[in-house]
């Protein structure tokens, strides 16, 4: 279970929500600048709120009470951002395996397995200059797949998918999450998607969680 109690100021609001996630998958939805990805770095430990309480199962990741803020390196939380972060310098095949330590046949397997669900087994050796944004997006969701995280974030993770590619890797992507059993937080605009395979949908609006 993933557990956040959080109060984080902004310039024009601050962020005051609470929530506890299982392990299912949660949107957030709101309007540009709702404080949505705030809270996905506050959890990946990549800012701190102000005050609050962030812990995953028995693990706390940070508590102001406490005075814990375990580094981001250590939380095992799997975030791909909006603008992807794909290593220009590197081939598709070093971006996908970067941040595994080990390459076991395991490692072999799953990403064997990521590039046939993502449909980039033709990407494989290719640089990545040249790779078109929804090509991009799906080299990094392979990417922080193969870290097996245990819990996902990802920043509108789907948007430069085609309608036809966006509907096959959101279901498989649902199926992904009940073999591994781990809690996903998914920030989407479109709505339709949303209820497609998530669980359930926080609406957020000035940093607070509002009823729709």
């Amino acid at each position: 279970m993933l557990e956040v109690t959080m109060k984080k100021k902004l310039t024009d609001f601050s962020v005051d929500i609470g929530f506890q996630i299982e392990n299912e998958i949660v949107t957030f939805q709101g309007d540009s600048g709702s404080g949505k990805t705030t809270i996905l770095r506050c959890i990946a430990g990549l800012m701190n709120p102000d005050q609050g309480m962030i812990k995953l199962n028995k693990t706390t990741f940070f508590s102001s009470e406490q005075k814990i803020s375990m580094a981001s390196r250590n939380r095992r939380v799997g975030y791909m951002f909006q603008d992807y972060a794909i290593f220009p310098h590197m081939s598709v095949y070093k971006n996908i395996w970067y941040g595994v330590s080990q390459k076991t046949k395991v490692k072999q397997g799953l990403y064997e397995s990521l590039l046939k669900l993502l449909e980039i087994e033709y990407l494989a050796e290719r640089d990545v200059k040249n790779l078109s944004g929804g090509e991009r997006q799906r080299i990094a969701l392979a990417r922080v797949l193969m870290t097996e995280p245990e819990v996902l974030l990802l920043d509108e993770p789907f948007s430069a998918l085609d309608s036809t590619l966006r509907k096959h890797v959101g279901m498989e992507f649902k199926k992904i999450q009940e073999i591994w059993d781990i809690p996903y937080i998914i920030v989407t605009h479109d709505e339709s998607e949303a209820k497609s395979f998530s669980n359930r949908i926080f609406y957020l609006k000035q940093g607070h969680f509002v009823m729709r």
